[in-house]
């Protein structure tokens, strides 16, 4: 299997967006909140963008600042590992 599709943090992301227009939106944030946490892109954008559209402007620039330093590494290992 390809490593690509052999990764919990892509799996989170994608776990907690199908969640997200469902009465377990919390559950689907914590999800996405993991991967974010170590860095896959796709997650710190969903968690950035979230706390824009629920008017929560200082959390998103709270994690705009914590975890956009961690996307450059997390895509280096992602590079490498291919």
């Amino acid at each position: 299997m390809s490593k690509l599709l052999d990764n919990n943090d892509l799996q989170n992301n994608d776990d907690g967006h199908l969640l997200l227009d469902t009465p377990y939106r919390a559950d689907g944030m914590r999800l996405i909140r993991l991967a974010a946490e170590n860095g896959q892109p796709n997650a710190i954008a969903t968690v950035i963008w979230v706390g824009l559209l629920d008017d929560q402007i200082d959390n998103a620039i709270k994690d705009f600042e914590t975890y956009l330093p961690l996307a450059e590494p997390w895509i280096a290992k992602e590079r490498a590992d291919r």
